[in-house]
Formats: structure tokens, C-alpha cells, sequence
């Protein structure tokens, strides 16, 4: 998939463009802005809190139930702590260079204002949810979250 593409070079801070539309079919042209694309910054923050003990996974499944469900069987302690999106708000929510075009929603579980703290240093707007039930939302940079 172009997304699981995109977002493993994002982990080495490199951005890639796939262009689906090519006559050949999907190809792929790097771009030169190393670690300064939004998909670049917020692996960056998922970086920083694996450190802090989570589990966290960019594009990490095709939806929020089968993401769930690695999660659990990767845990093995009484608390999770996890954030995650999935593939189909990856290819939503990016564009083919890493850019935040929309609002993503974030699964999670753990400390919400330790997250929250975490994802502010993309620069990025966060809209922290203050019931442990709702999503996270990070949008583009100076977007207002609906």
C-alpha cells in the first residue's frame, strides 16, 4: 500500500512521493525536504512516546478494530498504552507528500495529557479528547479541529 510506504520513510525522516497516477503505474520520487513534512513530524512524536513505553504505530491497520486487536496481543501488561491511526484515515488525511490535508483521528490509550503534551511539539493543531473514550484529533498546522 502507498501509505505504508510513505509513512516507513517517514520513520527514517525522508519524504517520499508516490504518484499513483504515473502511466506505469505507481512509482515513487523523493522528495528533498527531509523531516519537514507533517507526516514526518508526527512519526517523530510516536518516536518520543514508544521511548515513554507506548506502543505507537503510524498507519499501523486497515481499521480501528483489527488495530485494537494487535494491540491487545502485543501488550502484555494490565494497562495498555497505544496510539495509533489507520490506513484508511492515512490515505484521507495525507497528501502523496506527506502533508496534513484534514483532521486524524488518533486511537489511544494511556496518559491523555502526556500524549497530548507529545503530539503539541509537532507544531501541529491537537484536539485532546477529556473523555478516555473519544479519539484524538490532529489536524493541519493553524486549522482549527471540527
Amino acid at each position: 500500500m502507498p501509505s505504508k510506504v510513505q509513512t516507513a520513510f517517514a520513520r527514517e525522516g525522508l519524504v517520499v512521493r508516490i504518484d499513483l497516477a504515473a502511466a506505469n503505474g505507481p512509482g515513487a520520487l523523493l522528495a528533498g525536504r527531509a523531516e519537514e513534512s507533517d507526516l514526518c513530524r508526527i512519526t517523530k512524536s510516536f518516536r518520543r512516546l514508544e521511548e515513554l513505553g507506548y506502543i505507537a504505530e503510524p498507519d499501523f491497520s486497515f481499521t480501528n478494530s483489527s488495530g485494537w486487536v494487535d494491540i491487545h496481543e502485543r501488550s502484555r501488561k494490565s494497562e495498555t498504552k497505544a496510539i495509533f491511526w489507520n490506513s484508511q484515515s492515512h490515505a484521507d488525511c495525507f497528501d502523496e507528500e506527506g502533508a496534513l490535508i484534514d483532521d486524524m483521528p488518533l486511537q489511544w490509550a494511556g496518559d491523555a495529557k502526556l500524549i497530548e503534551q507529545v503530539l503539541r511539539e509537532t507544531g501541529l493543531t491537537v484536539d485532546a479528547p477529556e473523555n478516555p473514550k473519544v479519539t484524538f484529533f490532529i489536524g493541519p498546522e493553524g486549522e482549527d479541529i471540527i
